[in-house]
């Protein structure tokens, strides 16, 4: 997905690990946007789209989706 809106995002997702000597691979990224979906992945995160505003159809780029917090930490354990 090309967007300029990606952009940012990438570059907080990029940063953000090195801070925490976390490498990307270990990151899990929880977002509700096809952008923020896009820049974790670009950044070498897993991506869970949460699907509340944003239909899942258009998170399809996230390693799952879901729309009920309480199924979070079971997807985390999952990805992890």
């Amino acid at each position: 997905m090309k967007s300029s809106a990606a952009s940012p995002l990438r570059t907080s997702f990029c940063t953000r690990p090195r801070a925490l000597s976390t490498p990307p691979e270990r990151c899990i990224v929880v977002e509700d946007s096809p952008f923020g979906i896009a820049a974790a992945k670009a950044a070498g995160m897993s991506a869970l789209g949460f699907a509340t505003a944003t239909p899942a159809a258009r998170l399809d780029g996230a390693d799952a989706v879901f729309t009920k917090m309480e199924d979070l930490p079971g997807l985390i354990s999952g990805v992890a």
